[in-house]
């Protein structure tokens, strides 16, 4: 297939119909744009590294997790990582962990009956207002009137608890 430069990116264009012909050979042309587009920007991780990155946050999130660490647990430089963290995943590396920790909170505040003081610092945060912020900001709601809303309590007969989520 004969391609053209234009600003240095590779534009394919199809022999058989002239570029422009069709809506499919423009979208095509804008895929492969934004595949170049992302290349020039840091390029992705590779599966591997991306579940890598990922577990290490998560092994890490109650100790506080530094980026530079995930980095390097990665073999790369911070800021080459933290490029290619948000190609690959939509998101850095910060705001993937907050929604990770904000997950496993609202997850133990629905199946658990752990103070909510508790919760903030099993999920890495510095104190339970700092906690109930991020909460509110994020979901819209405390975490209190989530657990209320997030978990029913029935005793039956034995007088056991059942949680419904």
């Amino acid at each position: 297939m004969p391609y053209s430069r234009k600003n240095e990116e590779c534009v394919v264009h199809n022999t058989s119909e002239p570029p422009n012909a069709t809506d499919q050979s423009d979208r095509n042309v804008r895929v492969i744009d934004a595949v170049l587009d992302k290349e020039k920007e840091g390029g992705c991780l590779s599966a591997l590294q991306t579940k890598k990155a990922q577990l290490y946050m998560i092994q890490n999130m109650s100790s506080g997790v530094l980026i530079s660490a995930v980095a390097q647990a990665c073999h790369l430089s911070r800021s080459h990582f933290s490029r290619a963290f948000r190609n690959s995943t939509g998101c850095s590396p910060r705001d993937w962990i907050r929604r990770a920790k904000l997950l496993q909170a609202a997850k133990l505040l629905t199946y658990t009956d752990q103070a909510i003081a508790e919760v903030a610092l099993a999920c890495g945060f510095a104190d339970q207002s700092h906690f109930t912020r991020a909460f509110a900001k994020t979901l819209g709601i405390s975490p209190g009137k989530w657990r209320a809303l997030r978990t029913s309590v029935a005793k039956d007969d034995t007088g056991s608890l059942h949680f419904f989520g």
